[in-house]
């Protein structure tokens, strides 16, 4: 079954848009989503589910999300594959003495203009 980590944009960010992760954990697992974990107050869930429409997975979380807390937040999706992927062609570490414990990237919805 492959793994997936949502991002959600802007949630629990200065008191805005805010949820509890237990009550987000449970609503991802009312979705059939299997292995549900959040990190921190973040907003980034982990979950297993064999749906592999990422477009057709992140409109089911966004609805879900508007239908539980009454707003609507933007995520960005992908697969733990993905991810890996993404990690692995960083052209900033090579050669370099950086942990990649210390990595941060930045998602883009569109491309830029």
């Amino acid at each position: 079954m492959p793994v997936y980590i949502s991002l959600l944009r802007g949630i629990n960010v200065r008191g805005q848009k805010k949820i509890n992760m237990e009550d987000l954990k449970h609503s991802y697992a009312s979705l059939g989503f299997s292995r549900v974990r959040t990190y921190i107050q973040s907003g980034n869930v982990i979950f297993g589910t064999d749906m592999r429409d990422t477009e057709e997975l992140s409109r089911l979380i966004e609805k879900k999300i508007y239908n539980d807390y009454g707003f609507s937040v933007d995520i960005f999706l992908k697969s733990a594959v993905e991810y890996g992927k993404i990690l692995r062609k960083n052209p900033f570490l090579p050669n370099r003495k950086e942990e990649i414990k210390f990595l941060h990237i930045t998602f883009l919805k569109n491309r830029p203009q």
